[in-house]
């Protein structure tokens, strides 16, 4: 199974197709020379991308981890916050009665290309420092970044169904905690003031291991510049389709137009953006924005988890 999906990215990537992952969406950029143009080319161009998104599920895993393995390694040297999750008492919304207990805040000192974070931390006992290194999955942990001013436009949570995550993004955006999906992470963007540094760290240990946020983070990644490719091509794999992207939600949604082949006729349904395979001309690239953490001054968070 891996080498046949391996074999089919070789094949477009032979053929001038680009995959990308941007923003929750998985796009695939064609060529746009004249050449490329003719129409034998591009029913080729578009019998690939069909082969492409009938696999969708195993190409879409592969080229997410390819972007998380290079966007890892620009991380290296940031902090890094490690929820620890314990047995408590069990509620209603937690079944196995699961709780975070405490924290591990630390710098993350090595990446692997397999999702492994190695992190640098300080313990403290009996006022002896010892230095501790701790591995674990990119999913497990907050990578924690300093942010300038909030954007004026804050995102809308209200389409979350979980309240408990829902609520704490809300009090996060309210202290100027962020948490955004960045090229397969989950970012904490910090730029909590001194008096709130506390309540920024307790909104992190409510939320837990990221595993289950990342999904939201990418819904609303989506919903933020799903307009973009409003007019694109898009392959469809539960239709097995290409289709016209018409509109997208604030959480991620993704209304396409295509040609139904049961009914004969063109029709209109809502999708989910792992569903959807973009199709834009490398000209296009340009016009989608990407989705990046950009640098910014430390001040807040060294307050925050120290130097």
């Amino acid at each position: 199974m891996e080498e046949k999906t391996t074999a089919l990215i070789a094949r477009a990537q032979g053929f001038g197709l680009r995959l990308e992952y941007r923003s929750g969406f998985l796009i695939v950029m064609r060529p746009t020379s004249t050449d490329r143009r003719r129409e034998d080319l591009v029913e080729m161009e578009d019998g690939i991308v069909g082969q492409l998104g009938a696999r969708l599920a195993e190409v879409r895993a592969r080229v997410i981890a390819a972007t998380r393995a290079a966007r890892g390694r620009e991380f290296i040297g940031e902090r890094v916050f490690i929820p620890l999750v314990g047995i408590g008492e069990r509620g209603r919304g937690d079944r196995e009665g699961r709780v975070t207990t405490s924290q591990i805040t630390g710098k993350l000192v090595a990446w692997s290309d397999e999702g492994t974070l190695t992190v640098s931390h300080v313990e403290v006992r009996d006022d002896e420092r010892t230095e501790h290194t701790t591995c674990l999955a990119f999913d497990e942990a907050f990578i924690v970044v300093a942010a300038g001013d909030q954007p004026n436009r804050a995102p809308s949570f209200a389409s979350i169904g979980d309240e408990k995550i829902r609520r704490a993004l809300d009090r996060g955006q309210s202290i100027g905690l962020s948490l955004e999906l960045d090229r397969g992470f989950t970012v904490a963007k910090w730029n909590v003031a001194p008096g709130d540094q506390d309540t920024g760290e307790e909104i992190l240990r409510e939320l837990g291991r990221p595993r289950g946020l990342l999904r939201i983070l990418e819904g609303i990644a989506r919903g933020a510049t799903g307009s973009e490719f409003v007019g694109r091509r898009a392959f469809v794999c539960p239709v097995d389709s290409f289709g016209i992207v018409k509109s997208c939600d604030s959480d991620g949604r993704v209304d396409v137009e295509y040609f139904d082949k049961n009914l004969g006729s063109r029709a209109t349904c809502q999708f989910t953006g792992d569903d959807l395979l973009i199709v834009l001309d490398a000209e296009a690239a340009g016009q989608a924005a990407g989705s990046g953490a950009s640098p910014a001054p430390k001040s807040w968070l060294r307050r925050a988890f120290g130097d």
